[in-house]
């Protein structure tokens, strides 16, 4: 729903969603349709996987 109205009051073809996972979408107005979808995980959740779960184990220090 907040792409369909961003859609409506502005003409640009990138639009971001953020949350805890970020999401990026680009789209072209001429066939009315999502060309890329790309998210990527942010904040709390990005950083408690990191610092305190086994996926963030033996990873070097993020800066």
């Amino acid at each position: 729903m907040q792409l369909a109205g961003a859609l409506m009051l502005s003409a640009v073809q990138n639009f971001a969603a953020v949350g805890t996972h970020s999401k990026w979408l680009r789209i072209d107005r001429q066939q009315q349709q999502v060309t890329r979808l790309q998210t990527l995980m942010t904040g709390e959740l990005y950083a408690l996987l990191l610092n305190h779960s086994v996926l963030g184990k033996g990873l070097p220090e993020q800066c």
